[in-house]
C-alpha cells in the first residue's frame, strides 16, 4: 500500500488510500486482540510496517517542501534512537519487552493527523511544531522509562 499512496501523494486518491490503510490497520489489531488471532511474528511486523509508511510519508512530504525537513530528522531521530536503545538493553540486559507508551501513541496519533492534515492541503508550521513537542517528549519519556528498567 505504500507505494500506491507515495505515487499519488498529493492527491485525494492518495489520501484515501492512507485513510484505508490506517482503517484496516485498526480493523486488524482489534480483530487479533478480539479473537486472540495475535501471533509473536505479527507482533514485529505491524509496528515495522506503521514506522515505514509514516516514515516514507514524512520523507516524501518534506521531498515535496510540504514538511521542514528538521521535522523529519525528530521524527525519525526518534524512531532511531528508541529503537537502538532498545537493541542496547536486549544485548546487555534482561529486557525483552518494550511496551508502547501512552505519550508514545499519542506522538504516533499527532504524527497521523499531521500527514492527513499535509495530503488534505492543511498546513502551517504549528503542526509541524506540534509533532516534534510530541515526538521529543515521548522519546524522552521512553528513554527514561527504559533507563529505569536498566
Amino acid at each position: 500500500m505504500v507505494p500506491a499512496i507515495l505515487w499519488h501523494l498529493g492527491t485525494p486518491l492518495g489520501l484515501a488510500l492512507f485513510l484505508i490503510a490506517g482503517f484496516t490497520d485498526l480493523l486488524d489489531g482489534f480483530l487479533a486482540k478480539r479473537f486472540g488471532w495475535q501471533s509473536e511474528l505479527g507482533a514485529y511486523l505491524d509496528p515495522i510496517a506503521d514506522k515505514l509508511m509514516m516514515s516514507s510519508l514524512f520523507i516524501a512530504l518534506a521531498y515535496k517542501g510540504i514538511f521542514p525537513w528538521w521535522l523529519v530528522a525528530v521524527v525519525l531521530g526518534r524512531d532511531v534512537a528508541i529503537t537502538i536503545g532498545g537493541l542496547i538493553l536486549m544485548q546487555f540486559t534482561k529486557l525483552r519487552a518494550f511496551p508502547p507508551t501512552l505519550a508514545g501513541k499519542l506522538s504516533t496519533f499527532v504524527q497521523i493527523v499531521t500527514v492527513i492534515a499535509a495530503m488534505a492541503g492543511f498546513t502551517n508550521e504549528y503542526f509541524g511544531y506540534i509533532t516534534a513537542l510530541f515526538a521529543i517528549g515521548s522519546g524522552a519519556q521512553y528513554c527514561w522509562l527504559r533507563i529505569r528498567e536498566f
